[in-house]
This record gives C-alpha cells, sequence and structure tokens, in this order.
C-alpha cells in the first residue's frame, strides 16, 4: 500500500513539473527571441557579388583627356571604379561603361569617381574618349597612355592583359581583352573586381556600401 501510495505521489508531482518545465522553456524562448537582433553570428559573413581583393592598386602616370597629367594618388580620399575600353569594342565595354552611368545614377553624396583607360590610343583621340565618356558626368574621366605598349604595361599591373588582334579587312581593329572593372577604396587598396558583359549595379552598390563603412 506505501509502494502504491508512493508511486502516486511521485506522479502528481511530475504533473505539477511538467507545466512548470514548459513555462520556463517558453520564457527562455521568448527572451531568446527578443535579443536575436543584438546577437551577431559568428559564421555571418558579407556575400559579395564581385570578386574581393585587398592589396595596394597599382599606380599609373597618364594624362587626362584635356591633357594634363595624371596619377591615380590624384584620387585618393575618394573611391574610384577603373575600367579598361576601347571605342571599336563589340560590346563588353559599352555595356560596362553603361554600368558605370546606371550605377553613378544611383549614388547620392558619395565621393566616387569612374575612370576609363582607353585601350588604342592610336585611334581613340582625347576628343572622342572626352565625347563618350568625360561627357557624361562630372566624376568621369578618360585616361589617355602615351601609346599601345605603355597602355599595355599599365593593364598588365592590373592582370588585365590585352593584345590587338589583326583585321582582315582594315577596318577598326580589335582588341582581345578580360573585360574587368577594378573597385579601389579611398586609401589606395584595391578592393573587388568585376567582370562580365551583363553587371548587377544593385548589387555592385551593395558591395560599395559594405566597403564604405570601414570608412564611416
Amino acid at each position: 500500500m506505501s509502494e502504491t501510495i508512493q508511486n502516486r505521489s511521485i506522479k502528481r508531482l511530475g504533473r505539477h513539473r511538467y507545466p512548470l518545465v514548459a513555462g520556463l522553456f517558453i520564457t527562455l524562448s521568448i527572451a531568446t527571441t527578443a535579443a536575436i537582433p543584438f546577437i551577431k553570428n559568428p559564421f555571418e559573413d558579407f556575400n559579395y557579388y564581385g570578386m574581393p581583393v585587398d592589396r595596394s592598386a597599382p599606380g599609373f602616370s597618364l594624362q587626362n583627356t584635356e591633357g594634363d597629367a595624371v596619377q591615380l594618388s590624384d584620387y585618393h580620399g575618394r573611391f574610384v571604379y577603373l575600367m579598361f575600353g576601347y571605342l571599336g569594342c563589340d560590346e563588353v565595354c559599352h555595356t560596362q561603361t553603361l554600368a558605370f552611368h546606371t550605377l553613378n545614377q544611383k549614388l547620392t553624396d558619395e565621393k566616387v569617381h569612374f575612370l576609363y583607360l582607353g585601350m588604342d590610343p592610336d585611334n581613340d583621340t582625347p576628343e572622342r574618349i572626352a565625347s563618350y565618356f568625360d561627357a557624361r558626368a562630372e566624376n568621369f574621366d578618360g585616361l589617355i597612355a602615351a601609346d599601345l605598349k605603355h597602355a599595355q604595361q599599365v593593364a598588365a599591373r592590373y592582370h588585365a592583359f590585352f593584345s590587338v588582334q589583326p583585321d582582315e579587312h582594315n577596318a577598326m581593329r580589335k582588341i582581345s581583352h578580360p573585360g574587368y572593372i577594378y573597385l579601389i577604396d579611398p586609401e589606395g587598396q584595391l578592393r573587388m573586381v568585376y567582370s562580365g558583359k551583363q553587371l548587377d549595379t544593385g548589387k555592385m552598390l551593395l558591395d560599395l556600401r559594405y566597403i564604405q563603412t570601414e570608412f564611416s
């Protein structure tokens, strides 16, 4: 009889314990949920759209379309997008220039500059590049190399090797090039590389915004 009474007592204690445990669990869950916005996930990492890099951007000494000497250090203190292009390009150079234009329209008061280094200085004169690129906005600068070899030397420092392809019809020559775009931070560090014909400027802007937090 005493064993039966003891079993009944244990069961009654268990029945009282379950609501208590459940209540504690619910309270803990609510507290944890409320604290989630303030807890940093140690496994969280920003998912860049471009390819992240972190090294000093190679310097250069060129001329702008007005004939003034230009160095990369002249742009320190602002973000810089740099591309290598030529006006006779079939597609990629023009779509990337358009991406620059679209991205610039999405910016507000940021100090961002867009640079276009001409790969074909023999044919793409400063006047033509100024009309094609500089005229898009005040923060767009076309850059001119002394000659083809000089342009190749600057591009090689960015691993953007290019070569001129012979043209059977003696028309505007073709240039084989990788079509990279580079993002350089205000301290002259190369931070991001983009490639491709169709770029998502919205995602490029998110990359820029994330990197900008380091300088705010």
